[in-house]
């Protein structure tokens, strides 16, 4: 149709209308009809538009998530910042309290949780665990978990409740909040600061006097242990532990790992890519499906997610935009993509193993150890924009489990990689290869490496964690403290958090460890046997998930304090 014909007809035709409205609000409905009216005498002018009920009201919710997006994702490095967000996401204040029956013990089954919280509260659809139980050690407690003497505990220690009576006396309003708990809730962890006290027969107990908490409106609040002797009294307001949260969305698959993409997190599970919205209502968006991810890394600067996918385990560069218009539903076609599916592939690698972006002065390397061979790529700037290899060393002695890159010098650095025997290093610049520690362990006995850990504001000086010990040496091999670290047992992830501290997950506990000592600074109990895997962490927010099953995984949100871990 010839376009004056067009413009000719508009006036004539009857105005649009919106299809399927029971779809669309009835403010929204009237505001498009008053928008369409054809008439110029009958329609609105431009300032009655804007102050139209549906332009005027916005949604309060949506502009506090947009809100504290912006400010994650701009100011991220500012720690007042975050510890603000951690408090939006902290949810509704928990009673802990301890019930005096011993009728639970006896039942069969954990109790069901029941999570309360005010619908209007802006904070993550996530089922609150509350505050953990304050059960006390003293620093002795640390050397016996150290050498694997783990306390017993009954299962009375390890239920909390919110107690709808206590307090309800005395202030009318702990009587309210209280009301708002629900139901009892039994717990997954508890909690166990470094300093404490132990009995006169060696055991670590919890304290007999009450434990005082204060609520936000100053009231305070005690928690007792029936039944045991000692007494320490702990002063301090609900962060005294803590928290740990766990989203309510099963993930159909094993988790193998995740990536914080701005405030919310993509999950890699063994036959998809999802993403956890966390700045919304806790929606599960699925990315990509029948797709093994085995490890990720989001550069947002790079606009890239770089990954371990695949049956053959390539490595992967995603663009963040194809996987932004696969939520928003945009178009297919995007600036700066070079591939109708989203990814380039980097090399023609496959069988990786492990991979670490490392930044050095102005360059960003991509260290990757497949099981033959270690490569290094470098980050490409325009027009190129994607990784090109740097260096290639193949047919490494030892097949290569863990990879990672450190500076020795202004002007040397060493590819760092962990074997079954022990850990190696590579020069960058002649490519001789070093031995760093090989343990001397039994002949039947394996090597198992967990991480190599750069000790921060250090130059070349390395944690080596294997099997349950972890060592302290430089890049040249040599021991720099006679320390050892000693974790209580064999871990199945071990991560660095901030820069003071580095945390273990155990079947049996969660350690926090001093990086610098290896110090125990505080463990989180399994209430039962479970498999857990970090994913990530940022700003001392940590997330890792809990394998319970091969077809069944959850994700855990763990937000830490200065006055749990000291700096």
């Amino acid at each position: 149709m010839h376009p004056m014909r067009a413009l000719f007809l508009i006036p004539r035709n009857p105005p649009p209308r919106l299809k399927q409205t029971k779809k669309w609000s009835p403010r929204f409905i009237n505001f498009i009809e008053q928008c369409l009216t054809k008439d110029p005498t009958k329609r609105p002018t431009s300032d009655e538009l804007l102050r139209h009920p549906f332009v005027t009201e916005f949604n309060e919710r949506a502009v506090r998530i947009q809100v504290r997006d912006q400010l994650d994702r701009v100011k991220r490095e500012v720690q007042i910042f975050d510890e603000q967000l951690s408090d939006e996401e902290g949810g509704s204040l928990e009673i802990p309290t301890i019930k005096k029956g011993g009728d639970d013990a006896a039942r069969p089954g954990p109790s069901a949780v029941s999570p309360s919280r005010d619908e209007e509260e802006d904070e993550e659809d996530e089922e609150s665990l509350g505050q953990e139980t304050l059960l006390t050690a003293r620093q002795s407690h640390a050397a016996e978990f150290s050498a694997g003497r783990l306390p017993q505990y009954t299962e009375d220690t390890l239920i909390i409740h919110g107690d709808e009576t206590q307090g309800a006396a005395e202030n009318p309003q702990l009587a309210a909040l209280a009301a708002r708990q629900g139901p009892a809730q039994r717990q997954s962890f508890s909690y166990f600061p470094p300093d404490s006290r132990r009995s006169t027969g060696g055991a670590a107990v919890p304290p007999t006097r009450p434990s005082t908490y204060e609520d936000p409106a100053g009231h305070r609040l005690s928690m007792q242990l029936p039944g045991v002797n000692g007494g320490v009294k702990q002063e301090g307001g609900p962060k005294m532990s803590p928290e740990i949260r766990k989203y309510k969305r099963k993930f159909n698959g094993e988790i193998l790992c995740g990536a914080l993409w701005g405030v919310n997190l993509l999950v890699g599970t063994d036959n998809g890519l999802l993403l956890l919205d966390r700045s919304g209502h806790g929606k599960v968006f699925p990315l990509i499906s029948r797709r093994k991810f085995a490890q990720m890394e989001v550069l947002e600067g790079l606009n890239v997610l770089v990954c371990i996918n695949g049956r053959k385990n390539k490595l992967r560069v995603y663009y963040l935009s194809w996987l932004r218009n696969k939520i928003v539903k945009g178009d297919d076609v995007m600036e700066g993509t070079r591939s109708r599916h989203g990814f380039i592939s980097v090399g023609e690698l496959d069988q990786c193993v492990h991979f670490k972006v490392v930044q050095h002065g102005k360059m960003k390397f991509l260290c990757i150890a497949t099981k033959t061979s270690i490569e290094v790529y470098a980050w490409a700037q325009k027009p190129y924009s994607k990784f090109m290899q740097y260096k290639s060393f193949p047919d490494v002695l030892h097949r290569p489990v863990l990879v990672d890159m450190v500076c020795e010098a202004p002007n040397k650095t060493k590819v760092l990689y962990a074997s079954s025997m022990g850990f190696h290093a590579i020069d960058l610049e002649n490519g001789v290869l070093q031995d760093l520690y090989l343990p001397s362990i039994g002949v039947r006995t394996t090597v198992t490496p967990h991480a190599i850990i750069p000790l921060p504001r250090s130059t070349g000086e390395l944690l080596l964690c294997y099997n349950n010990e972890g060592v302290y040496i430089n890049a040249s091999g040599g021991r720099i403290k006679d320390v050892r670290l000693q974790w209580g047992e064999v871990p199945s992830s071990i991560a660095l958090i901030g820069d003071s501290h580095v945390m273990g997950w155990g079947s049996k506990a969660i350690e926090i460890r001093a990086v610098e000592s290896g110090q125990l600074d505080g463990v989180f109990m399994h209430k039962r046997t479970q498999k857990l895997r970090f994913l990530c962490e940022r700003n001392d927010k940590v997330f890792f998930a809990s394998i319970r099953t091969s077809s069944s995984s959850q994700v855990y949100f763990m937000a830490l304090n200065r006055r749990v871990v000291p700096q």
